[in-house]
């Protein structure tokens, strides 16, 4: 039996000033790798809508294009891709959400609402298929036998399902105590929200104060809690039960909010958030013990790009960005100076023309 060890008295606050500032990748990261993607003659997809990890694995997602999940490792090579779109037994008609298993070795689709179809991994061959009715937003998993879910489902006007730990064997699901299942903290509840790593998944849950837990199979844990200050989202406007009723509370003033994308290696903690507009996504660094912060604002590639584009998902501590060549000329403008660009920067540039997709890994801790 899992247990809660909350304890919001001495559960450390981060205390957020944001502000619309630039900073430039390379003065805000410890470490930047630009990795072309070795992409084999058929092998095909567009947008890339989510990444997973699993040790040296990293599994791109295309879920609205060719429906594929596409394996590379960390350096860029080719390991085979899962594209099994279709209506028989073993095939999925979407890929509403996806995990990988803590061996490395299955990987299970969610098709929302039908349940799970799982595959090996690397062969991608059918292992089982899995129904659950449930609605679900996203799942990781905690062990070999056991998913964290968080779900959409209504239980009363404004409250859902929320995050529950359901075990495969007999698909019983167990909610997670203190966690807050208001409507519009669930809806929020998207896949860059909850960040599976070596053991343990992180989740980030929206509120006044965003709460962000460590969540084992054994015990969930109250790692922090995030006041964005004046630009909080008043507690009363959680609990309207229209998504229209909190989007406008969002855009009445300037407000600040939705943690995710959580990279952490204690005690530091980086994460994105909302500021001021859901296009305007600032990057920050803390440290739970002297609880410092470091808010980046926007990060860009170079005094003259644009920002670096938003993070697809994390591999250990390393953000992921995919950049495909025919957005390059969209992130550096006409009049670049080549020669202000070091070797990854130029590498990126030199290929606008190809057609080549790249992963741009940056590390913030």
């Amino acid at each position: 039996m899992a247990c809660n060890r909350q304890t919001e008295s001495n559960t450390p606050t981060i205390t957020m000033n944001p502000e619309e500032k630039i900073t430039l990748l390379e003065e805000a990261a410890t470490d930047i790798q630009l990795v072309r993607l070795e992409i084999p003659q058929g092998v095909l997809f567009g947008e890339i809508s989510a990444l997973k990890s699993k040790d040296d694995k990293l599994f791109l997602c295309d879920e609205n294009q060719t429906k594929s999940i596409t394996m590379f490792n960390a350096q860029g090579k080719y390991l085979g891709q899962l594209r099994q779109q279709g209506q028989g037994p073993k095939e999925y008609h979407n890929i509403s959400a996806f995990a990988i298993s803590p061996d490395a070795k299955q990987m299970t689709v969610y098709q929302r609402p039908l349940g799970f179809i799982s595959y090996s991994v690397p062969n991608f061959e059918h292992i089982a298929t899995t129904p659950y009715q449930k609605y679900l937003l996203n799942f990781e998993y905690l062990s070999t036998n056991e998913l964290l879910t968080v779900s959409d489902e209504n239980i009363t006007n404004n409250k859902y399902v929320g995050l529950e730990r359901l075990n495969l064997s007999s698909l019983q699901a167990t909610p997670i105590e203190g966690v807050t299942n208001d409507a519009a903290s669930i809806e929020l509840s998207y896949p860059n929200t909850m960040v599976s790593r070596n053991g343990f998944t992180l989740y980030a849950s929206p509120n006044e104060f965003t709460r962000l837990y460590k969540i084992t199979d054994k015990q969930t844990d109250l790692l922090a809690k995030v006041d964005f200050g004046k630009y909080n989202i008043p507690e009363s406007s959680w609990k309207k039960t229209e998504a229209s009723d909190f989007e406008e509370s969002f855009a009445s003033t300037v407000r600040a909010t939705w943690v995710q994308n959580i990279t952490y290696n204690h005690p530091k903690m980086a994460f994105y958030y909302l500021f001021k507009t859901p296009e305007l996504r600032n990057v920050a660094v803390c440290d739970l013990q002297t609880k410092e912060v470091k808010d980046y604002g926007v990060l860009r590639l170079s005094k003259t790009s644009k920002a670096v584009p938003y993070p697809i998902g994390t591999y250990n501590d390393y953000y992921v960005s995919v950049i495909f060549s025919e957005d390059i000329d969209m992130i550096f403008p006409e009049d670049t100076d080549v020669n202000s660009l070091n070797s990854w920067q130029r590498k990126l540039y030199e290929a606008k023309d190809s057609e080549e997709v790249f992963l741009l890994m940056y590390k913030l801790l």
